[in-house]
Formats: C-alpha cells, structure tokens, sequence
C-alpha cells in the first residue's frame, strides 16, 4: 500500500473510533517508514536541495 492509502486507512479507523485499528495502522505505517529510511542511501539517492 502506498502513504496515500496508509493515512486514509489510519482516518478511516479514527473516523470510526476504532482507537485499536488506528494505533495497528499507525504503527504498519511508521515501521514500513523506518524500513524506507533504513535501506535509504544518499549517496544513491541524494535528497535534492532547494
């Protein structure tokens, strides 16, 4: 699932007071974050400056 989807799971679940399906959600996301991060190289992939 891409971020856009993963933020509109986690509303969803906040939208409907699903306290314990958002934190699941939450957390999916954030570890699917730390993974990207994780095998980031910016040698490889340098973060464009403005």
């Amino acid at each position: 699932m891409h971020a856009e989807g993963e933020h509109r799971a986690i509303l969803d679940a906040i939208r409907a007071g699903d306290a314990s399906l958002a934190e699941e959600r939450m957390k999916a996301h954030l570890e699917g974050v730390r993974d990207i991060i994780q095998k980031w190289s910016p040698e490889r992939s340098p973060v464009p400056s403005e």
